[in-house]
């Protein structure tokens, strides 16, 4: 049976939860296999961006458990940092450790290495291949986030969150991305894509209290007093080093 390589971090799934209890993390030595889903013999594609395409797989722990995940593919025709390398995979489990530490409400996810002949719809990978395994939202199976034209519908209560959350992006030392979130069903956003924050890595604070402003003023769609609450709601979660940006 063809293996895998699971990258050595603790990996939380729980598929209908953005932010589980410590009694939901398994080890990453407890992960028996990664396989993808099909319907008529086709890999089941759930979405995707610039940096790859998702799909609905299962993930059995050695305790007999299975927890439907997402996986995702990257494109290496489109992908930057071509092929992706061991130590690419690296900075994306760096990324998402680090974020996690900051707070942020990131999905359980995790980069994990299919072994070459692993079953892909009618085909086997060709040869040994990175992915990013993440939780699946929603009763269904499917990955119930939609995209940014969701932003419109969110509360007051959302947005301050989502600001905390921006917030804490840039405490991990990261670059603010505007299109960070993807969006439940429920309106709640999740934090989600960080495919740009992995191409731009790390910044000084200077750089990141910018990026931030910009992405806090498109979460308020222009509207100068949402603007200014939700400014408040960042300064209140971000770094001292981060705050002592806006006060130069």
């Amino acid at each position: 049976m063809p293996g895998f390589l699971l990258h050595s971090f603790v990996l939380s799934l729980m598929p209908q939860a953005v932010r589980g209890d410590s009694d939901s993390w398994k080890a990453a030595d407890d992960v028996e296999i990664v396989s993808f889903s099909q319907e008529a013999g086709e890999p089941v594609q759930l979405g995707g961006n610039l940096w790859g395409k998702v799909y609905a797989g299962r993930m059995r722990f050695k305790d007999g458990s299975v927890h439907r995940v997402a996986i995702k593919r990257f494109e290496i025709k489109r992908f930057e940092f071509k092929p992706m390398t061991d130590e690419k995979a690296e900075e994306y489990q760096d990324a998402i450790d680090g974020l996690r530490a900051a707070g942020v409400s990131l999905p359980k996810m995790g980069m994990v290495k299919l072994r070459k002949g692993t079953v892909f719809g009618r085909e086997a990978l060709q040869e040994d291949e990175w992915v990013q395994v993440s939780q699946l939202f929603g009763s269904a199976g499917g990955s119930k986030l939609t995209g940014a034209e969701r932003l419109v519908d969110l509360t007051d209560a959302q947005r301050v969150e989502a600001a905390q959350n921006l917030a804490k992006v840039a405490n991990a030392g990261y670059l603010v991305p505007k299109d960070l979130f993807g969006f439940l069903e429920s309106g709640a956003p999740v934090p989600f894509d960080i495919d740009l924050i992995v191409m731009h890595g790390r910044h000084p604070p200077r750089q990141r209290a910018e990026s931030l402003s910009e992405a806090v003023y498109s979460l308020s769609l222009g509207v100068e007093e949402r603007r200014r609450m939700l400014m408040e709601a960042a300064m209140k979660a971000a770094s001292d080093e981060v705050r002592a940006e806006f006060r130069r």
